[in-house]
């Protein structure tokens, strides 16, 4: 009655009900398996309303927000650390999870630009491992390095595209002198114990891994593998990884 003189004054204030917090599923962005996920590793979410937009990180270090969308991970320590982000969509983030996230059970919210939240709680492991693939039928996404009798190197890869479609490119071991290396593409491996505790499955056959570690990409790991001359001819045929005890998803590949 008295400030502004004459009439009565007040103000209006319009509260909206808080948004209810959607659901999110959390997997190997290589595997896509359910189950436990790697610190340091790149995870996939899935759900809906995760983001307003679409949005691809360009630079790096990755960002902690695309077109608004920002993940927040809760370890198992109370620790509170914001993911770096790959790629954001309304029904998928890709992001890393940081190496120095604790393991055991986690809570990981995703918060849209909108205020919209997304929340799971997956397992947070010391190592798991999944493997890259080129194509819905899992064909192995990888590169071949033959090594010639002379020492001379021919860079390779396990696939091409024909037609606009992803398929196999046999690898041709050659003759007995040439060696025949895969370099394989994962992630969740680089906590892994030893490379001794590495080991690739092709076509049933355990061999010891070469290496296994970072690539160098964020998230992005690395293992390679000399292919023996006694798997010349077996064909299309399955493959996988061994890291400390925990198995990867399967992929194949063809080998003339």
């Amino acid at each position: 009655p008295i400030y502004g003189g004459g009439y009565n004054e007040g103000f209006f204030a319009k509260i909206s009900a808080p948004k209810p917090v959607g659901t999110a599923t959390y997997v190997s962005a290589a595997s896509s398996q359910p189950g436990a996920v790697a610190a340091g590793s790149i995870v996939s979410a899935y759900g809906a309303d995760l983001a307003n937009g679409t949005g691809s990180a360009l630079t790096l270090p990755l960002p902690k927000t695309l077109a608004g969308t920002s993940v927040n991970i809760v370890d198992s320590s109370g620790v509170t650390t914001a993911a770096p982000l790959f790629y954001v969509s309304p029904l998928q983030v890709n992001f890393q999870i940081p190496s120095a996230v604790a393991v055991g059970s986690a809570s990981i919210t995703i918060a849209s630009g909108d205020g919209t939240t997304s929340a799971g709680t997956p397992t947070i492991a010391v190592v798991a491992p999944g493997l890259f693939v080129a194509n819905l039928t899992g064909l192995i996404a990888a590169n071949v390095i033959t090594v010639g009798a002379g020492g001379t190197q021919v860079l390779g890869s396990t696939s091409q595209v024909v037609n606009g479609v992803t398929v196999p490119l046999p690898v041709n071991l050659g003759p007995p002198a040439q060696q025949v290396f895969l370099v394989l593409y994962a992630t969740g491996i680089a906590g892994r114990s030893s490379l001794a505790n590495v080991s690739v499955s092709i076509g049933g056959l355990s061999l010891a891994a070469a290496y296994a570690g970072p690539q160098g990409d964020a998230g992005l790991d690395q293992v390679n593998v000399q292919i023996p001359a006694s798997l010349a001819g077996i064909g299309d045929t399955t493959i996988s990884i061994v890291v400390d005890g925990k198995v990867s998803n399967t992929a194949h590949l063809t080998i003339l």
